[in-house]
């Protein structure tokens, strides 16, 4: 089993924090380009939600790298995100490419569904190894927001123009690289000390909110890095 997902935002960093450490080869999209967009559109409804595009997007790309199993997301809210699986298994089953897709709804109201969906992921990991897993995960999940919360505190008073943006790539690539509790914890003291030699103004600055479609909120190469 490869695994494969969609991008959104940084959620590629827990996602594959859980799986490898159930012994689970994972196969990460490459980043959103123009590329991607275009295979998504080519292939998806015209009317169809550009999120939806984007993902298909990845599954190619993914499977061009040797990925077979895609884990999606289902669920129910105000927008069609809970049925974009079953559109892309459609999708994907017509151009002929060989997917399994493992859709995880949300525990509510799909307990048991769920819970098999996991231990059919987990193979023959022990429970402990599956707890083992998610709370690395939850840990990586709980940090990545810390750190967004931290660099749009610190890129609106930097004195030195996109020294946080160069900082935050760093950041996540010492999240992504932790592989134990520890090391996420020895990853977010090492953060926090890189944002505090940040040189920035004393400032009040304005303070704007983005509201919109989440997964446009989150991924910056649907909203083009706003």
């Amino acid at each position: 089993m490869k695994i494969t997902f969609p991008h959104m935002g940084n959620i590629a960093i827990p996602l594959k924090a859980f799986f490898q450490t159930l012994g689970i080869e994972v196969i990460e999209p490459p980043p959103i380009t123009d590329r991607t967009i275009g295979l998504g559109s080519r292939y998806s409804p015209e009317f169809a939600c550009l999120p939806l595009k984007i993902n298909v997007g990845n599954y190619l790309e993914a499977y061009e790298r040797g990925a077979d199993t895609i884990i999606m997301a289902g669920g129910v809210g105000p927008c069609r995100f809970g049925y974009y699986a079953q559109v892309q298994r459609e999708i994907l089953a017509d151009l002929g490419v060989k997917y399994e897709m493992i859709v995880l709804e949300p525990p509510r109201g799909h307990f048991w569904q769920t819970l098999g969906q996991v231990w059919k992921l987990a193979g023959r990991a022990s429970p402990a190894r599956i707890w083992q897993a998610g709370r690395l995960a939850w840990a990586k999940l709980v940090l990545l927001d810390r750190l967004d919360r931290l660099a749009a505190r610190t890129r609106c008073r930097e004195i030195n123009r996109g020294e946080t943006g160069e900082l935050y790539r760093r950041a996540l690539a010492w999240l992504d690289a932790a592989a134990t509790l520890p090391e996420v914890t020895a990853a977010e003291r090492r953060i926090r000390t890189a944002f505090e030699e940040v040189a920035v103004r004393d400032a009040t600055p304005l303070r704007v909110g983005l509201l919109g479609e989440i997964y446009t909120v989150l991924e910056p190469a649907a909203n083009l890095n706003i």
